[in-house]
């Protein structure tokens, strides 16, 4: 699996880029689970605090918080930045940094 790269802008106005080098087999197990959760709730609030708050454990970093996320990304980047980490957790292949999904 490719590293997973989330560049976060911090309270003074620079980027912090994190990086998972290995996903766990469990992780993809705990992602099927979160996505189940979401299936089960209509309030979309609820729905993306549960990816937030999974992909904010995924890194493992104590700077990485689900407010670090919801603040240190920009609302035009903030789906494709979630999208593309769920896609390489769920396996698919992912063209670095670009967030759009490999064809090939």
């Amino acid at each position: 699996m490719a590293n997973l790269k989330l560049e976060l802008q911090q309270a003074d106005g620079s980027f912090k880029r994190y990086v998972v080098d290995r996903v766990p087999a469990r992780k993809l197990r705990e992602a099927l689970e979160m996505t189940k959760k979401q299936n089960e709730t209509s309030d979309e609030v609820e729905r993306l605090d549960l990816m937030v708050d999974f992909i904010a454990d995924l890194f493992n970093n104590p700077e990485v918080t689900p407010d670090a996320i919801y603040d240190g990304l920009q609302s035009d980047d903030f789906t494709t930045a979630l999208e593309t980490i769920m896609s390489a957790v769920m396996g698919e292949k992912v063209k670095p940094d670009s967030g759009k999904k490999d064809d090939n």
